[in-house]
C-alpha cells in the first residue's frame, strides 16, 4: 500500500501557496503517520509535504521531527517590570490621546496622569505615576501591540 501523505489532509491541487498557520495544521495532521512508517514511506510522505508546501527538504524533516513543547507557564526572558496598574493607566491615557504614537504621547504622560487625577478618572498613586513616567517609548510600543502585556525587550 502506498502512504501519501495528503489524502485526507489537502487536495493534490494544493501547491506551495500555504500559509505558515496552514503548513502547522498539515504537520500536525500528518506527523504522527510519519514517525510510523518505514524510511522508504517516509520519503514519500515527504516528498509529497515538499511538493505541497514548497518547502526545503530539510526544513520539511525539521518540521516533522519537531515534537511539541509544552510550556510550564513560566516566562522565558527578563522579569515585567510594571505591573497591570501602570498598564491600565497607560492604556486609557493611550485611548484618551485617541491612540496617538507612543513617541508623541511620552512627553504629555504627567500632564495626562494629573488630568485624570483632576476629573477622578482612576486612583493613581505616586508609584505608579513614577512609573509611567519614566517608561520609554519602545516599552509602550510593546503595550499597545501586545494587548496591554507590557515587557521590557531592550
Amino acid at each position: 500500500m502506498e502512504v501519501i501523505a495528503s489524502i485526507i489532509v489537502l487536495p493534490k491541487e494544493v501547491k506551495g501557496d500555504m500559509t505558515r498557520q496552514g503548513i502547522l495544521e498539515y504537520v500536525r495532521a500528518i506527523r504522527p503517520r510519519y514517525h510510523l512508517v518505514s524510511k522508504a514511506e517516509k520519503g514519500k510522505i515527504l516528498d509529497e509535504f515538499i511538493r505541497v508546501t514548497s518547502l526545503h527538504r530539510k526544513a520539511a524533516i525539521r518540521l516533522l521531527n519537531r515534537t511539541s513543547r509544552a510550556r510550564n507557564g513560566n516566562r522565558r526572558g527578563r522579569p515585567r517590570e510594571y505591573g497591570s496598574d501602570v498598564e491600565v493607566i497607560l492604556k486609557t491615557i493611550w485611548e484618551a490621546s485617541d491612540r496617538l504614537c507612543s513617541k508623541r504621547l511620552q512627553p504629555f504622560l504627567p500632564e495626562m496622569v494629573e488630568i485624570m487625577r483632576r476629573h477622578g478618572q482612576r486612583q493613581i498613586n505616586a508609584a505608579s505615576e513614577e512609573r509611567l513616567c519614566r517608561m520609554s517609548a519602545l516599552i509602550h510600543n510593546n503595550c499597545y501591540r501586545n494587548g496591554g502585556d507590557c515587557v521590557n525587550n531592550s
